[in-house]
């Protein structure tokens, strides 16, 4: 998909995340909610690098953030950059992770990479 200036939320995607963020972006590009995504794949070392600083300007400019993550929400690198976001740029922030449900081998409770479900849901809910 294109990049674009008209987009009214961005979506960030760490890790495996990052498939089921592209699926949602394609589900609501054809609903015609326009969103941008940036794929983080390098957090340790951090470096604020040229796309760190696009990032913050893209997040200024549209005020709203979902970021999705393969983990649970509390403590992890998700909330710290939600958090940073949020205070550098004062977006509203939404963090998509893994649900808060006992995980098990059986059918349905499979815990994992957020759905592409979900992540919608959040963006709409902003």
């Amino acid at each position: 998909g294109a990049w674009s200036s008209e987009s009214r939320v961005t979506l960030i995607g760490i890790s495996n995340a990052r498939f089921n963020l592209a699926e949602a972006w394609r589900h609501l590009d054809s609903e015609g909610i326009t969103t941008n995504v940036f794929v983080l794949n390098f957090l340790m070392p951090f470096v604020a690098n040229k796309h760190w600083w696009h990032l913050l300007a893209e997040v200024e400019r549209t005020g709203k953030v979902v970021i999705a993550h393969c983990s649970y929400g509390p403590c992890s690198i998700a909330e710290h950059i939600g958090f940073e976001l949020a205070k550098l740029t004062g977006a509203k922030v939404r963090i998509v992770g893994m649900e808060y449900i006992l995980s098990g081998v059986a059918p349905g409770l499979d815990n994992s990479t957020p759905s592409v479900e979900r992540i919608v849901r959040a963006v709409k809910e902003l």
